[in-house]
């Protein structure tokens, strides 16, 4: 899918990347994707430069989506080791960052005035998110309402979860990125204690949802794009 793109990248930077072909869900589930990438990578420190003459102290991992999800988790965990050589950088191209909260701007901006015009949205994000939690959505669909409501976060993760999420609230919802009066309150949440049972291990788990980290100042000098319509916009 990604090799005429990743070839277009090349060739115009005059610069070696490597594609890296981990397991997808829901056939592996987490954390199977990023023991793939950190394989990956290690090997590629341990034989590039002599493989293919790289200087290893100018690595950067880039990813898009899930993509960028995996690509900042393996950052935020050679940094947490202090794993040598240390990344150069981090590109993350519209990430998929957090499951904690699904009532952001960028999601009611969504279901206010791009319902059915985006080509992501609210229940597959929602689907797809849990699908790589190890939960089988083919038999669990009908928890989807009330997840992207924010009904999966069950009460005791609360103050975990609005001690890292108003940090960047505030931020967001005080722009002017968005025209504010186009966008509804936040919804009524419908809480489900099973969604809320099954999501518990993941939603603060920082390899899972690296916006939970709560320590970024020891990571590589990243560059983040993002898209204008886009329900991950504000991650």
């Amino acid at each position: 899918m990604y090799d005429s793109l990743v070839e277009r990248m090349a060739f115009e930077t005059k610069t070696l990347f490597i594609s890296i072909e981990y397991r997808l869900s829901p056939e592996t589930v987490f954390p199977g994707g990023i023991l793939d990438c950190e394989a990956a990578i290690d090997h590629f420190y341990q034989f590039g430069e002599i493989q293919f003459g790289v200087n290893t102290s100018k690595v950067v991992i880039m990813g898009d989506s899930a993509g960028g999800n995996l690509a900042t988790v393996v950052a935020q965990r050679r940094a947490a080791r202090k794993a040598l050589p240390a990344l150069a950088g981090q590109v993350l191209i519209y990430p998929l960052l957090q499951m904690a909260d699904m009532q952001t701007v960028s999601y009611r901006y969504f279901h206010t005035r791009l319902n059915g015009y985006a080509l992501v949205d609210p229940e597959s994000v929602a689907y797809y998110y849990m699908f790589y939690a190890g939960i089988d959505m083919d038999e669990k669909a009908y928890l989807i309402p009330s997840v992207v409501s924010n009904g999966h976060v069950a009460k005791h993760l609360h103050k975990d979860v609005e001690e890292v999420m108003m940090s960047y609230r505030k931020v967001i919802e005080t722009t002017r990125n968005y025209n504010n009066h186009s966008i509804s309150e936040r919804w009524q949440i419908e809480r489900n204690y099973e969604a809320q049972d099954l999501m518990k291990p993941f939603l603060t788990n920082p390899d899972f949802s690296p916006l939970m980290r709560k320590d970024l100042s020891n990571l590589p000098p990243t560059m983040v794009i993002t898209c204008e319509f886009d329900v991950l916009r504000d991650e």
